[in-house]
């Protein structure tokens, strides 16, 4: 009697060396090319959605055009600030080429700096929907999306030690913004889902044969004593308490995810001992606050963003092998 073949997982030894490649390759690719004029029918082959964690603001590319111009317009012009530097850019190359062939079309990146749930969606800085980039022929979608929402920028501008900033809030007034913000975002109504939720199941559903991997916010600031002098242009508390927060937002994101059918990325590990302003300056991964650079402040350089290329590399090569 012959016995249906029964499906088996990818032996262990395999996989593991099948991610390392893939990784290796994510960390060590250019950023691919952008879609330049209409975005491909049925959506881009792989896309990126999100803010400035996703558009790579905190790594512009040297020389005369550091921000992309692709099918969502300028970036340098409207602010929304793509880099080919991104390590959701640099993972996009490596998806890319493992579907070549496929019959699915290119990549684009439609993250922009600022980007909230609600922008994401509605259109941002004179540019369209992000939701526009998706569509049936999506195999990949990378997002990075809720650090906006929740005010993060706004606390490091008000509780600064540098600078008054005119028109900023008091710190206290920022942290208790940013507190309620959070509380509004990781919250679902009576029978429903969070804002969160909400999002990653509109993407789902727009790209309904793509993989979507989200990704969570490393803690910007040291949780130990390798914090130099420089964390100082921030209020200890206001570090604290942002810190607390992306812990928190990214509970929430893992679940949000968790319940879209969507893969959670985290950040934190990867970026333990590697935040801003750590007593040694090049084992920062993320920029510290410059007042004369607020577009690059608090944002991975491009060591960072080559471990979120890694990141979503690893998570997304454990996925496609279980």
């Amino acid at each position: 009697m012959q016995f249906p073949r029964v499906p088996t997982r990818r032996p262990l030894a395999s996989l593991l060396t099948a991610c390392a490649v893939g990784v290796a390759l994510a960390v060590t690719a250019a950023g691919p090319a952008q879609a330049q004029g209409r975005l491909p029918a049925g959506g881009a082959q792989v896309a990126t959605l999100g803010d400035s964690y996703a558009s790579g603001e905190g790594a512009p590319a040297p020389g005369a055009t550091p921000w992309t111009t692709n099918a969502f317009g300028d970036s340098g012009a409207d602010g929304c600030h793509r880099s080919v530097l991104s390590g959701h850019a640099v993972f996009g190359a490596l998806a890319v080429r493992r579907n070549a062939g496929r019959g699915a079309a290119g990549y684009v990146s439609a993250a922009c700096s600022g980007a909230t749930t609600v922008t994401l969606v509605q259109g941002f800085k004179g540019e369209r929907s992000q939701l526009a980039a998706i569509g049936p022929r999506t195999r990949t979608v990378t997002l990075s999306i809720g650090g906006n929402d929740v005010g993060f920028s706004s606390v490091a501008t008000a509780c600064n030690t540098v600078a008054t900033i005119p028109g900023a809030p008091s710190c206290a007034t920022a942290l208790a913004g940013s507190a309620a913000a959070l509380q509004a975002l990781t919250t679902a109504p009576a029978g429903g889902v969070t804002p969160l939720e909400q999002l990653y199941r509109a993407v789902r559903a727009k790209a309904p044969n793509a993989r979507l991997l989200v990704t969570g916010y490393p803690l910007l600031f040291p949780t130990t004593a390798t914090a130099s002098p420089r964390c100082d242009v921030i209020q200890p508390a206001a570090r604290q308490a942002v810190n607390a927060a992306t812990l928190r937002l990214n509970a929430a994101v893992a679940a949000g995810a968790q319940g879209a059918g969507a893969t959670y990325v985290d950040l934190v590990k990867p970026f333990a001992g590697h935040s801003s302003c750590e007593s040694d300056p090049a084992a920062s991964w993320i920029n510290s606050i410059v007042p004369q650079d607020v577009v690059s402040s608090l944002h991975p350089n491009p060591t960072g963003q080559r471990a979120i290329a890694g990141a979503l590399a690893a998570a997304d090569c454990w996925r496609r092998g279980r």
